[in-house]
């Protein structure tokens, strides 16, 4: 840092400021800008939308990853977190398979 001002100083300072400046290329504010008009924000408002679409969108990504690699993430992995490692139960049985038992008509009982 060129002020010398130590690290915690500077984020606390940061922190109580209301509002702040960035710096992009005016291309990248032009584009903001229109997109924010577009939609009846102020600038700051739109980058805080964007970045709750780019947060979802991100979650949802690892879902889907998590899916695909045959993981499903269960309120008992957090629970029990020892026994977060063990295999996968399954296969599960789909419909058909589920109710062979049980009658499918009324003439069949």
């Amino acid at each position: 840092m060129r002020s010398g001002m130590p690290v915690g100083m500077l984020f606390a300072m940061l922190a109580a400021m209301g509002k702040t400046t960035i710096s992009v290329e005016s291309r990248i504010r032009d584009r903001l800008a229109a997109w924010a008009a577009a939609h009846g924000r102020p600038m700051g408002e739109e980058i805080d939308v964007l970045l709750d679409i780019a947060e979802r969108n991100e979650f949802w990504e690892r879902v889907s990853v998590g899916y695909a690699h045959g993981h499903v993430a269960t309120p008992a992995e957090e629970e029990f977190p020892e026994y977060a490692d063990l295999p996968a139960a399954g296969p599960f049985p789909t419909p058909p398979d589920m109710v062979d038992d049980i009658p499918q008509t009324v003439h069949d009982r």
